[in-house]
């Protein structure tokens, strides 16, 4: 859809602000003091357009000064224009109030935008990474207007009693846009998208309107608004595959009306939207409905939030409150024992103290940061906490000081004194010392990505001893010291971890550990042993010194993945495996090295998600494989190698049947001819 804006031509009364400078006519009621600043110095009317900028790089202060039309041409208008701020301006009684056509990096803010016969403000014709903030946009025919305009922001703007459209976007190039932080109200379609995708719509108030959201648009995502006394909260037309949580339904008429099939949360432990209407119980009381919000046959909200989701960035998704920092939702007295504190993506300048046994739980373990301003320990267990559980974080720029004559030694993560606490899915990157474990005892410390610390981890038994921890599945990378252990540090378990490029991998003082699981240790770069039975794991063992020894140290990268609810699928590989995916029946993902070398994959396969018998295609052709001998009736073990590049990895089963083997011969097909096809135009990348 395109919005029929008519440009009228410009009637004696437009003010010019020519390429050049100056201002045409020269009497206008227009200042400039620096060159770059034009002021209004008092109220303008015109009978065709107000002002017309023909200058980029300046400012048009409006000062609360009106530009007021005749019910023709546009208030403001900018064409192939950039760098150009308009603001504290006044229009009103215009076809159009401000129009950017073909113009990029500029500002509209606090404007005050009104009666204006169509669009009180329109971005059309490829115009992109403008700002549209602040602006009190009513009594329009339309409020706010996005046409073929991608990559701009409409943010913290007020939209009242339009005539149809409060925020509205159009055309199928329109795509990364954000809609957010605005209050909307009384439009008969507050926000509208007809076309465009990947766009974001968050945090707007949406109320009192015959349509709240209406979607005509695929692939957005749609969180954190209060949608509310609409006769329909949300409702989607062709196409559809968008995706919505944390809002707050409430009290529509009708919630929902779906087409085709969208995305209604965020996963767990994130949850999905409030709904006001749901009738479910929360019998663990962990904030999440016990039954899915069904919406239709094809869309339901598996995780309902039982409260209203807050505007604050912090959250104890057991009472649904909000808090504006992370340690003032640990430290609130209605955070009790097993809460859980779910944390919004942004950087916390925080010294966090987890004082109770709560869940501390990140939004996203790559844009959820920590940061510690290089003071101190960013992120400690206190002493004598049990149970808590930290994941889903950056934590960064400890302090650096670290005294061996006493033991508070500034850290990203320390653990002091505690036992039985769960440290999993972080990014600890730029610390002193990067996970610091005192005195405690079973703690699980899994599934991190350890990098660039002086010590990626520090253990060490001062006044009791450090002793039955499991260590397992983190990345070690480019610390100074991979893994330091001190005296008093015993019977640890250290497996399945990635050692890559650190100055000394481990350092080991008058401590014992297990530094395998019995069948498989960890990976480290400097081991120069060979794999001559092809298992994925070195003939001969890695010595870190005379007590300690990994006897079964990996070739490979040690995965863990997801490949159902109930099943995971295991790799030991030399690769970088992505878009790991199991489609019900087969197994695909990408492997990816140093062109011309040799890769391989050693793969554990439960038998009862796959039959025992297989067949392994790389880049759509069969390769040999072997079924290792340490296959049994419950996992399969198959190894097989490649050259690198990028390459496509598919398994399947072999089945018995020739015509269901031929349907999966034909998918493969197809998915080698994608990929020749992408090959081909340059897009495989190694």
């Amino acid at each position: 859809m395109t919005l029929g804006v008519q440009m009228v031509k410009a009637e004696p009364g437009t003010i010019y602000i020519r390429a050049d400078g100056s201002i045409d006519p020269s009497d206008a009621p227009i200042s400039t003091l620096d060159d770059a600043t034009y002021t209004l110095t008092g109220n303008i009317t015109s009978d065709g357009d107000g002002i017309v900028a023909e200058r980029d790089n300046i400012i048009i202060e409006g000062a609360g000064y009106t530009v007021q039309g005749s019910g023709s041409g546009t208030g403001i208008y900018l064409s192939g224009r950039s760098n150009v701020t308009l603001q504290n301006i006044n229009i009103k009684r215009f076809n159009n109030g401000i129009v950017l056509q073909g113009s990029n990096n500029n500002s509209v803010s606090r404007n005050n935008i009104t009666e204006i016969y169509w669009i009180g403000i329109y971005s059309s014709l490829l115009s992109s990474n403008n700002i549209v903030s602040g602006n009190n946009v009513a009594n329009n025919g339309y409020g706010i207007s996005l046409s073929s305009s991608s990559n701009n922001i409409v943010s913290k703007n007020t939209v009242t009693n339009n005539g149809l459209y409060g925020i509205t976007l159009s055309d199928d190039i329109s795509v990364n846009n954000t809609i957010s932080d605005n209050t909307m109200t009384n439009n008969s379609y507050n926000i509208y998208f007809v076309g465009g995708f990947n766009n974001t719509i968050s945090r707007n108030n949406i109320a009192s309107s015959t349509y709240g959201i209406f979607l005509h648009s695929s692939n957005n995502t749609v969180s954190e608004n209060i949608i509310t006394n609409n006769e329909y909260g949300i409702t989607l037309n062709y196409p559809s595959n968008n995706r919505f949580y944390h809002n707050n339904l409430i009290d529509n008429t009708i919630q929902v009306v779906p087409h085709l099939v969208s995305i209604w949360d965020d996963g767990y432990p994130s949850g999905g939207n409030y709904w006001s209407d749901y009738a479910g119980a929360d019998a663990d009381g962990n904030g999440l409905g016990d039954t899915p919000y069904i919406i239709d046959s094809d869309n339901q909200d598996r995780y309902p939030l039982m409260h209203s989701w807050s505007p604050l960035p912090v959250h104890d998704m057991n009472t649904g409150l909000g808090y504006a920092t992370i340690q003032e939702a640990i430290d609130a007295p209605e955070t009790l024992y097993r809460h859980m504190i779910f944390v919004e993506t942004g950087t916390y300048y925080e010294h966090v103290v987890i004082n109770k046994p709560i869940s501390l739980i990140g939004e996203n373990k790559d844009a959820t940061i920590i940061d510690g301003q290089e003071t101190g320990t960013v992120v400690e267990i206190e002493d004598y906490v049990e149970n808590a559980t930290l994941s889903g974080f950056t934590i960064q720029n400890s302090g650096k000081i670290a005294d061996e004559n006493q033991p508070y030694y500034d850290s990203g993560i320390r653990i002091s004194w505690s036992n039985a606490n769960s440290i999993s899915g972080n990014v600890v990157i730029n610390n002193k010392l990067g996970i610091y474990v005192l005195d405690s005892f079973y703690n699980t410390i899994s599934n991190n990505r350890i990098t660039n610390n002086s010590f990626g981890f520090y253990f060490m038994g001062w006044s009791q001893e450090s002793d039955y921890n499991v260590i397992s599945e983190n990345d070690v990378t480019n610390n100074e010291y991979g893994m330091y252990v001190l005296w008093g540090s015993n019977d640890n378990d250290i497996y399945h971890n990635s050692f890559v490029d650190n100055t000394e991998d481990a350092y080991n003082v008058n401590s014992i550990n297990a530094w395998d699981n019995g069948v498989e240790g960890n990976y480290w770069s400097d081991y120069n042993g060979n794999d001559v039975d092809h298992d994925g794991i070195g003939d001969t063992p890695c010595v870190i010194d005379a007590n300690n020894t990994d006897h079964y140290p990996l070739m490979g990268m040690f995965s863990d993945f997801n490949a159902t609810s109930e099943y995971s699928v295991q790799t030991i590989c030399n690769s970088s495996i992505t878009d790991f995916q199991f489609n019900g029946t087969a197994i695909s993902f990408n492997v990816s090295g140093d062109n011309d070398t040799t890769g391989f994959c050693r793969i554990c396969i439960p038998t009862a998600m796959m039959s025992t018998t297989y067949k392994v295609f790389v880049n759509g052709t069969e390769v040999s494989h072997n079924l290792l001998p340490c296959s049994n009736e419950t996992y399969s073990y198959v190894y097989f190698n490649y050259t690198h590049s990028t390459q496509e990895v598919i398994i399947i089963p072999e089945f018995p049947s020739f015509l269901v083997l031929s349907l999966f011969m034909m998918v493969t097909l197809l998915a080698v001819i994608v990929y020749r096809r992408k090959h081909s135009a340059g897009t495989v990348s190694s």
